[in-house]
């Protein structure tokens, strides 16, 4: 295992740590991501994962922290990991914060013109 052979590189933990989240071993999960941030705290992989915890955990504001902490070090990643709650949120039906951690990181990241109140027209597409 990685871990085993390199216990100071970041990167295992945050792997090992999104393989349990993804099974539903969140305390598991949130252990490694906890050791990789503390090995490497500028890991926005382990940050992404760590948000996406949290909002399993029901403790959405934490989530929206890690994730704005992601989103700072590196907006990258994030594509990565929208495609990795859909797996997640294909895979387990019943997980209703994969639904949540996603409409706020879409919400978050949408360009501003294609963020509207219901009803209001876009004023790209509709100038006045």
């Amino acid at each position: 295992m990685a871990i085993e052979s390199k216990p100071n590189e970041a990167l295992g933990y945050n792997n090992l740590g999104f393989l349990l989240l993804y099974v539903g071993n969140n305390d598991g999960a949130y252990s490694n991501l906890i050791k990789c941030i503390g090995i490497d705290e500028t890991h926005p992989r382990a940050h992404y994962n760590l948000g996406a915890y949290y909002f399993a955990k029901g403790n959405d504001g934490e989530g929206i922290k890690e994730y704005e902490r992601a989103i700072v070090l590196d907006t990258t990643e994030l594509s990565e990991h929208l495609s990795d709650l859909t797996k997640m949120k294909n895979d387990h039906r019943d997980w209703t914060w994969v639904d949540r951690a996603l409409t706020y990181l879409v919400d978050v990241t949408a360009p501003a013109h294609e963020k509207k109140e219901v009803g209001e027209q876009d004023p790209i597409s509709n100038p006045e």
